[in-house]
């Protein structure tokens, strides 16, 4: 397909970044629901720890699938076009969950999570490449956390209505059909958003970040120069390739058990464990841009060290304490600690390469996917093998290693971005 002539500015985002990025609170509504509910349906029909985990990791298998290739045709096609098809794709998956639910059917619970996460791949790596082209890149990191306070939006005002007809239904014992109507909602949500998106986005209009591509990229054009950056270039993405799959175990090793941990440990009560980790969903909502501005000022090396040390504080703070208020704020420190890291993480990636920009998201996100799928399935096995405490035991010491792999890829790819950090 050709690509249209761009409109290029020197702003700091597009005149179309804020209607696009807020089309994402229609995305956005079932997230945290979901979170929630994939291990609370499993525990409802006596699924054991590995299922819950492989249950968990179905999302991020068909985030694989579609990951794979998406980055091809993200530096190739109309994002907007893929982006609307991820929408559809995410939206007709809420159906299928819903369906799976009233038929107490993990089988169809499996197909569901496994499709919503092909949409994930189709919506998720050519709208990060939008951002990027959208956004100046001295204000970058404030562009994705614009777009993590949109999704904010979309979690709290999706989590308050699944919440609370699934408290109504249980008060008046109405059934799963009406329990769960607000996944039917939530479909409907993402075809609608599909539709903004193809409607109101103009791909073409982007933004100036350099004064020409060709002086960032032809500066040193000796040959050992130009293969030596190739080099380093390559090392820095394998090294940061290792980070985002031993950060992504990390991640999702023990993030499907919260809510498991919550009733087995510190109350029996659904209701109460949901509503401490309910907080931990809003920070995204009322932090993001912040945190965004502040990543955009953050010496990297210091960011990502400062990162993880503080969430592996954090997480054994979590696991030694029995007060639902401190261990609800405590979830809410390490979920904004872990988006302030990630906003700087995709910042540095969105820089090494403006042409191939969505195959080095795209293969971000496959290195990331490849971990989130082993992390609840390891998290499981220590579950059932183990105690409930060992999934987040195992977190800590990888929260700890991941510090000098992390300042590796960086020594090895800041150097050479095409996109440069400003001093």
């Amino acid at each position: 397909m050709e690509k249209t002539e761009s409109y290029q500015h020197q702003d700091i985002f597009s005149s179309d970044f804020k209607k696009m990025v807020n089309i994402v609170v229609y995305n956005s509504l079932g997230f945290f629901f979901l979170d929630f509910l994939i291990p609370f349906i499993a525990m409802l029909l006596d699924s054991s720890g590995i299922i819950m985990g492989i249950l968990f990791s179905l999302r991020t298998v068909g985030y694989l699938i579609s990951s794979s290739f998406m980055g091809f045709l993200s530096d190739r096609f109309n994002k907007k076009i893929l982006v609307s098809i991820g929408s559809i794709g995410r939206g007709l998956s809420y159906f299928i969950f819903y369906y799976g639910i009233i038929t107490n059917s993990i089988f169809m619970l499996a197909i569901a999570t496994t499709f919503l996460g092909i949409g994930a791949g189709f919506f998720w790596i050519p709208f990060n490449s939008l951002i990027a082209q959208k956004s100046h890149k001295n204000n970058r990191s404030k562009a994705y956390g614009l777009r993590s306070k949109a999704q904010g939006k979309g979690v709290f005002l999706g989590a308050t209505l699944g919440f609370s007809f699934l408290s109504f239904s249980s008060g008046y014992q109405l059934g799963n059909m009406i329990a769960y109507i607000p996944l039917l909602i939530f479909g409907l949500a993402n075809f609608y958003a599909g539709y903004l998106f193809f409607k109101d986005v103009d791909e073409t209009e982007v933004i100036i970040s350099n004064k020409s591509v060709e002086n960032v990229v032809n500066v040193d054009s000796s040959k050992k120069n130009i293969i030596n950056k190739k080099w380093a270039i390559l090392a820095g993405l394998v090294f940061l390739a290792l980070v985002m799959l031993i950060s992504a175990i990390n991640g999702s090793i023990a993030r499907p058990f919260l809510i498991p941990y919550l009733l087995d440990n510190l109350s029996a009560d659904a209701t109460i464990a949901t509503m401490v980790y309910i907080p931990s969903g809003l920070v995204s909502l009322t932090l993001a841009a912040k945190l965004g501005e502040i990543a955009d000022k953050m010496n990297t090396y210091l960011g990502v060290a400062i990162g993880s040390l503080s969430g592996a504080i954090i997480t054994f703070l979590l696991i030694n304490t029995n007060n639902l208020i401190i261990f609800a704020i405590l979830l809410s420190i390490d979920v904004t600690i872990a988006t302030m890291t990630g906003l700087i993480i995709i910042n540095l990636f969105s820089r090494i390469n403006i042409k191939h920009r969505g195959k080095i998201l795209s293969f971000q996100q496959f290195s990331e996917n490849i971990g989130s799928i082993t992390g609840p399935i390891l998290g499981g096995m220590l579950w059932d093998t183990y105690s409930s405490k060992y999934p987040f035991l195992i977190s800590i010491i990888v929260e700890l290693i991941l510090i000098p792999l992390y300042i590796i890829a960086i020594f090895f790819l800041k150097p050479n971005l095409e996109e440069k950090y400003s001093e």
